[in-house]
């Protein structure tokens, strides 16, 4: 049975959601990660749809660049240019948080990652893999949702066969006032993107 987590952009950092929302992030829990779900997960009830969820303070999303090169064909003394039709691999999905008073959603991140590999119990053999080893236990399906001012879907970045390689550090600075913010990076295999208001229609 799969479970959508929701971490939903806002103002601090507690297991609450905030008014001053700009975008929402879903994700299908995967299965390496069901044992914390129990632990960290919270029902609440969003836009009408009640999900088992986390309240995370998203702060920063960077989306991949899409690059499509073109192919330069002499022609008439000029150059008559083709779409190649090959796209490059996408750059990692980044996205920054705040973390939370009970550092759950570094947590969770860490655990992901250290199932991924994992020093003390080895889940997988480095040496060892086929190209997609293991991956429906550590992979999964995220998205990104923009909203206006009256909390209106505009627009939908989904990111197929998601999993974090990269986790950054933290500071820990009791002195500073600032509350701490992490960022990680996601690989994925495929990016889908919907605009609700252009779709409309459809």
């Amino acid at each position: 049975r799969s479970h959508t987590i929701r971490f939903t952009i806002k103002s601090n950092a507690k297991f609450t959601f905030s008014k001053y929302k700009n975008f929402y992030f879903l994700m299908k829990m995967p299965s390496a990660l069901e044992n914390l779900r129990e632990k960290y997960v919270q029902n609440i009830k969003e836009k009408g749809i009640k999900k088992e969820s986390i309240g995370w303070a998203l702060t920063k999303v960077s989306t991949p660049e899409i690059n499509i090169k073109a192919q330069s064909i002499p022609y008439a003394g000029g150059n008559h240019y083709i779409s190649s039709h090959v796209k490059d691999p996408y750059s990692p999905l980044t996205i920054e948080f705040k973390v939370d008073n009970r550092y759950a959603n570094y947590s969770t991140i860490y655990e992901w990652i250290n199932y991924i590999y994992d020093e003390k119990y080895g889940h997988f053999d480095a040496n060892n893999l086929s190209p997609i080893s293991g991956t429906d236990t550590y992979a999964t399906t995220i998205s990104i949702v923009a909203v206006d001012e009256y909390d209106k879907d505009i627009i939908m970045w989904t990111f197929k066969n998601a999993f974090p390689t990269k986790i950054s550090s933290l500071s820990l600075d009791y002195t500073s006032t600032e509350e701490m913010s992490c960022s990680v990076d996601f690989v994925f295999s495929q990016m889908y993107i919907k605009n609700f208001e252009l779709n409309s229609n459809v």
